[in-house]
């Protein structure tokens, strides 16, 4: 699913628009904080979702689309990017066979003597 919030100047009401099959549309109030955002979502939203919007609002390690929409500022996630970062230390990841010690078979060595 593809997030988008659209910062709105003025009082406005954090609200939820599903714009087409695939897009959440989050509108709020442009300054509004992290923590309001999330207090005014917690319940309403899953938490992937959350994360995510989240961190397209807040985030300056996420890559996204600004476009000036009159007064307003729509903000969409970058499509060429993960939603979600891997978790760069996860000890579960294969280790990388790049090295071509590590690709080398120690019985295949012993058939060619």
């Amino acid at each position: 699913m593809k997030i988008e919030i659209l910062a709105m100047k003025g009082p406005t009401v954090t609200a939820f628009e599903l714009r087409e099959p695939g897009i959440l549309r989050v509108l709020l109030q442009m300054g509004t904080s992290k923590e309001e955002l999330e207090a005014k979502c917690r319940g309403l939203i899953h938490e992937d979702p959350l994360r995510r919007i989240l961190r397209l609002w807040a985030s300056d390690e996420v890559e996204r689309g600004f476009l000036e929409n009159g007064r307003h500022l729509l903000i969409e996630e970058d499509e060429s990017t993960d939603p979600e970062p891997k978790d760069t230390e996860d000890s579960s990841e294969e280790p990388s066979t790049s090295d071509p010690d590590l690709d080398q078979d120690p019985e295949a060595d012993e058939d060619k003597e």
